[in-house]
């Protein structure tokens, strides 16, 4: 289950799932799945995603949020902070499935 809202470094950050906002943004062969906007405080998620695959997604925006708020993302080009949120969200879950 995908929350609606979530606190990330003490800011609360609404969650919102969505398929057209979506839709919209996407450009060529790109698919977007989730989106961080951090000036608004929003999370993005794409409604028609398995459930599955939602919560690696939340996670994956958590994390761009999260760069953002310490001031990392300002240091990173955008394809280093994309790595960084993947491996981030595969971690978490990697550990979660290990009962850490």
């Amino acid at each position: 289950m995908i929350p609606r809202q979530i606190t990330v470094m003490g800011d609360k950050i609404a969650v919102k799932q969505t398929v057209k906002a979506i839709e919209a943004l996407e450009s060529g062969d790109t698919e977007i799945m989730g989106l961080a906007f951090i000036l608004e405080d929003l999370i993005l998620i794409r409604k028609d995603l398995p459930a599955k695959a939602k919560p690696k997604v939340l996670v994956h925006e958590i994390a761009h949020l999260a760069m953002h708020k310490n001031g990392i993302d300002q240091f990173l080009t955008k394809e280093q902070q994309e790595v960084i949120c993947q491996m981030v969200s595969h971690l978490y879950f990697e550990l979660k499935r290990q009962g850490l």
